[in-house]
């Protein structure tokens, strides 16, 4: 017949695991919203400079071509 200490023990137990789970599972959800945010972020700034880049070149194509020209009139 278990005695009144082990059923606390055992709550105890199953308490501590309960706790121990959730921080784990909420910890990892946070991670990884944490990763797609930063994810996104990126890809933004990337795409961003991507287009600031091809609007000067279509303003402007000298001013970001300039190496290009100046190698094709040396030879």
């Amino acid at each position: 017949m278990p005695s009144r200490h082990s059923k606390m023990i055992k709550w105890l137990f199953r308490f501590i695991f309960a706790i121990f789970f959730g921080i784990l599972i909420l910890g990892a959800s946070g991670c990884a919203t944490t990763v797609a945010v930063v994810d996104v972020a990126t890809s933004t700034t990337i795409y961003a400079g991507k287009t600031v880049v091809n609007t000067i070149d279509a303003i402007t194509p000298d001013i970001v071509n300039r190496d290009d020209e100046k190698d094709d009139s040396d030879s």
